[in-house]
């Protein structure tokens, strides 16, 4: 599906400049004393309005489609599909992320291995379901380990996180969607015993993405983790101060000015700004909706954070272009895609170069079609470590540089 810049450390160099989406929405009961999270309202993050609904499970009309082969699946005028993990949001939804260019917002059902979107284009919501084999789901039934909770989208690059952290997904938003696990998170030696896997500690939440590369992971229980998404380290920064005892943080968006806003299930419980540096919080509402939230989603990042050295380094080289993508990133082999998305047609040249300059391989290829993906068979694998992949027209202008890491 749809999150290249498939590799979110390489997009992550072009991040300072994406501009700021002020529209925000939150994946909500369907009243204060509801605990189903089945509806999607936009939010206003200032007041903590609800200022539109766009869909409510069981009353708003609906056609579902599959996500690979753009096929109808059912049409159902009542909201009731004949199987329960059928339905938009089956068992309520924990996880959600938004494709601001196409103006989709992608979730995950709980229970359900799938990753969803739905088209907010149309009047009556089009839902298209992608499954993830990668997960185990022999009773139809996904434990809660298995629940994707956490999920962000930059630009055409996508990452969703269960429950234990065992799997991190990366999806994207072409055309050609695909979906990759790439394994589970791995615990910083100097998280001091506090561990990305345990339940008491981390489950749940949400994630966000900074300007510098990094996923900041904010669990349930209040804690503050980075990802980087290339090693898969997970980096304890401590826990949220100045939130009641009781406050659970199971939503978490950046607003237009850069800052984290927090939600809480608790219907009562009011929004919060976070400081990602001080991991101090304080009250913008003294109430929240008169709605439970179980998540936030807009197309913001976290604009306070500073760029890592790398990036600082060869943020010169890189050149962002969001109709070419390359995936799966990282390798653990000698192959990888290039999707051309969108692309007017014609001779095109695929450069692979260690950071010194020197090719590693290098093919002519010719897009025919709008949607196109050419897979790239090196020779034999590179050594572990950073390569750049360079796309360059028939003038042998480079129309995307990006980041290749081979492990």
């Amino acid at each position: 599906m749809k999150k290249s810049l498939l590799l979110f450390a390489a997009a992550a160099l072009g991040f300072t400049a994406f501009a700021q989406s002020g529209k925000t929405y939150a994946i909500t009961s369907q009243g204060a004393n509801n605990y189903f999270w089945g509806n999607i309202k936009e939010i206003d993050l200032a007041t903590g309005k609800v200022t539109a609904t766009l869909f409510e499970t069981d009353k708003t009309p609906y056609q579902v489609y599959d996500a690979a082969t753009k096929n109808p699946l059912y049409t159902d005028n009542k909201g009731l599909a004949t199987n329960f993990s059928d339905k938009p949001f089956a068992y309520g939804v924990a996880a959600s992320a938004l494709d601001s260019k196409h103006n989709r917002l992608y979730y995950s059902p709980m229970h359900t291995a799938q990753i969803r979107y739905v088209d907010l284009n149309n009047a009556a919501p089009s839902f298209y379901y992608l499954n993830l084999p990668m997960i185990p789901n022999a009773s139809g039934y996904l434990p809660e380990e298995n629940h994707i909770t956490r999920m962000v989208l930059i630009g055409k690059v996508g990452y969703a996180i269960t429950n234990d952290g065992n799997h991190l997904f990366q999806f994207t938003t072409s055309k050609n969607a695909t979906v990759t696990d790439l394994g589970g998170l791995l615990d910083d030696a100097k998280n001091g015993g506090i561990s990305i896997h345990n339940k008491c500690t981390s489950w749940g939440g949400d994630v966000v993405a900074g300007t510098n590369g990094m996923l900041y992971l904010i669990s349930a229980n209040r804690n503050v983790f980075t990802v980087d998404v290339a090693s898969k380290v997970t980096t304890y920064l401590g826990a949220i101060t100045g939130v009641p005892a009781a406050y659970t943080t199971n939503g978490a968006v950046v607003n237009d000015a850069g800052k984290v806003v927090l939600t809480s299930a608790n219907a009562a419980a009011g929004f919060y700004a976070l400081d990602i540096n001080t991991l101090v919080a304080t009250p913008i509402t003294e109430t929240a909706t008169n709605v439970s939230i179980s998540d936030l989603a807009n197309g913001n990042l976290i604009s306070n954070s500073k760029p890592t050295p790398e990036a600082t380094q060869y943020n010169n080289l890189l050149v962002a272009n969001d109709k070419v993508n390359i995936y799966p990133n990282p390798i653990a082999t000698n192959t990888f895609k290039v999707n051309f998305d969108e692309m007017q047609k014609g001779n095109y040249v695929v450069t692979v170069t260690d950071l010194m300059g020197r090719q590693v391989y290098n093919k002519r290829i010719v897009v025919q079609n709008e949607s196109q993906v050419e897979s790239i068979q090196m020779d034999k694998k590179p050594s572990s470590g950073l390569y750049l992949v360079r796309v360059a027209d028939a003038s042998n202008k480079a129309i995307y540089v990006g980041k290749l890491i081979v492990q």
